[in-house]
């Protein structure tokens, strides 16, 4: 006898927010207030950046090292523990980003 289940699983706690805008050399706190836990994110350094040497750099330990993503690159990742805030900077000023993050209810 096969006993076969089929279902889907889905996470409908938490609450997505979408970040833009540009930063420079000095890191920037993504979000600004570390209030709930990041699920997963997904940056962007998008096509329309010029020069394309810039470059956008990410971090998930508090801003100690950084992930670099060249123009037109992105990343999406699934962050382990309790990580609250992100951290972007980049190699120039007024260097564009694009961020999504899923954030937890607790």
């Amino acid at each position: 006898m096969v006993i076969k289940a089929d279902f889907e699983i889905q996470d409908l706690d938490g609450s997505t927010k979408a970040f833009n805008g540009a930063v420079g050399t000095s890191a920037t706190a993504i979000p600004t207030v570390a209030a709930k836990e990041v699920s997963e994110f997904y940056i962007e350094n998008p096509i329309s950046n010029t020069p394309v040497t810039k470059t956008l750099s990410y971090s998930c330990d508090g801003g100690v090292t950084y992930t670099d993503l060249s123009v037109g690159e992105s990343m999406v990742w699934t962050p382990k523990g309790r990580i609250r805030q992100l951290f972007i900077k980049a190699s120039a000023a007024s260097t564009s980003y694009k961020m999504v993050v899923n954030f937890e209810d607790i």
